[in-house]
């Protein structure tokens, strides 16, 4: 089994890591030197007792005749971590190459992978990209194109690209297939619309096809007292993709594409209509300001929520029986849609192969990146058995042999791949997340009206461009 760090390394390595941020930006040298030596010091020593073999300034081992015998990838704890760590195992054994997982929170992840490629440390051979980071690394040349490593390296057909993921045109800087393939996507995730069955049998519902069912129902619900609450939107750790998912059913997006570059557009008359829709599901539910994405499941498995739009790996948690009160009594379908039709947004998890590593490293690198995502590393991650490994092989999708945590929900997954678009993949995400969450939230908290908070967030949205 890949070694992991403990939580606790992994946050003092995150600490670390911030501490290296802020001495970067600090104004006096004598601070500046003092602290990065303190982080330095304590980074070396931690990882010189935690890593057996790979070092944070030199990432995974080789032999004296320059085979790699190590990985270290960064990872973070995730419902699909257990299958990852069995499809890391399976390469172990059939290849020898040890992998050592270095685990971290969500954000942390983030932090190290992008204090890794910016100090130049080599400290990790493969980075672990949510889809929302992609375009950041891809565009600022933080991984690099993998025909660099092999100039014959093609994307395998029976991988899902999930609108273009994989691929980045620095050209237009842009997600594209005209671009190159910068990384594979390797844990396959958009939103399943779940819904309590018994209660859409007692109260006579039918499963919506649209957002404005979606609140009748929800509205039928409450009137009914079936539920405490007819729907949940989370605002806490930021809801832009979910809102996304509702945005670009509507016709609108975050952004237009010009040819002077991206352009806000979020105060259209479509993006409002969408806003006013998703502030109504919000209505159905708890404070939004007060629901994250782990909320949004607890609320589900409590059953004190009888709709939602929720992420695929998180679903086996709600039908688990010694997690959910509600396991046995859920329905899954593609996420309603609106006027431009059903636009199921992808939230996929992709590898690729950090900038700056030796030749031998970035080749080993991408091997294992290959494994990961063949048809035999793909079947582990599905048969894992706790439903948070989803592939991205249609091989392995139609193969049959999902567990009892995965097989309910899958075809409605398999459905929403049809159509899935891409949420967001701009080169400002960090700072376009920032605004549009701060926006979403005086919205959805009804702090402001729609077309005001709207037309506050565009903006907003402009100065993030240079508008």
């Amino acid at each position: 089994m890949p070694r992991r760090l403990t939580y606790l390394e992994g946050n003092l390595m995150h600490n670390v890591a911030q501490k290296l941020g802020s001495a970067r930006s600090g104004t006096r040298r004598r601070h500046r030197l003092a602290v990065t030596a303190i982080a330095a010091v304590a980074l070396t020593t931690l990882l010189a007792g935690c890593t057996s073999g790979g070092g944070a300034l030199g990432g995974g081992g080789a032999d004296a005749q320059g085979k790699v015998t190590e990985l270290i990838i960064p990872t973070n704890t995730s419902p699909w971590l257990s299958a990852y760590e069995a499809v890391a195992a399976a390469y172990t054994k059939k290849t020898g190459v040890k992998v050592t997982f270095r685990t971290f929170p969500y954000a942390g992840l983030l932090t190290q992978e992008a204090n890794a490629v910016q100090q130049k440390s080599l400290a990790f051979d493969v980075l672990q990209l949510d889809e929302p980071w992609t375009s950041q690394f891809y565009d600022l040349g933080w991984a690099q194109p993998l025909t660099s490593i092999n100039p014959g390296f093609k994307l395998d057909p029976a991988i899902n690209t999930f609108d273009a993921l994989p691929f980045w045109d620095k050209s237009t800087h842009s997600s594209s297939t005209a671009g190159e393939v910068y990384g594979v996507p390797v844990n396959g995730n958009l939103r399943i619309f779940v819904y309590r069955t018994d209660i859409y049998s007692k109260l006579g519902l039918k499963v919506p096809t649209t957002w404005d069912e979606a609140i009748s129902n929800g509205k039928a619900i409450e009137a009914a007292k079936a539920a405490p609450y007819g729907y949940v939107v989370r605002a806490k750790d930021g809801g832009t993709p979910d809102f996304s998912d509702v945005l670009s059913s509507y016709g609108a997006n975050w952004f237009e594409k010009t040819s002077s570059g991206y352009v806000p557009s979020v105060d259209t008359p479509k993006a409002l209509k969408a806003m006013s829709v998703y502030q109504q599901l919000g209505d159905l539910g708890p404070n939004p300001d007060t629901v994250d994405q782990a909320g949004m499941v607890s609320l589900m498995q409590s059953g004190k929520v009888a709709q939602a739009s929720l992420v695929a790996s998180t679903l086996g948690q709600l039908l688990d029986p010694t997690k959910s009160l509600v396991s046995g009594k859920l329905g899954f379908a593609v996420v309603p849609g609106g006027p431009a039709g059903v636009t199921p947004t992808s939230a996929t998890w992709s590898l690729a192969v950090p900038v700056g590593l030796p030749h031998n490293r970035a080749a080993a690198a991408l091997a294992f990146i290959q494994f990961a995502t063949s048809a035999e590393g793909q079947t582990i991650l599905l048969k894992d058995g706790n439903g948070g490994g989803i592939p991205v092989r249609s091989d392995v999708l139609n193969g049959g042999g999902a567990p009892a945590l995965a097989a309910p929900w899958l075809p409605a997954y398999k459905d929403s791949l049809k159509k899935v678009k891409s949420a967001y993949r701009y080169p400002f995400n960090a700072a376009f997340i920032d605004v549009a969450s701060k926006g979403m939230n005086d919205v959805l908290g009804h702090n402001v009206g729609v077309d005001t908070g709207m037309s506050t967030m565009q903006a907003s949205l402009k100065s993030v461009v240079g508008g």
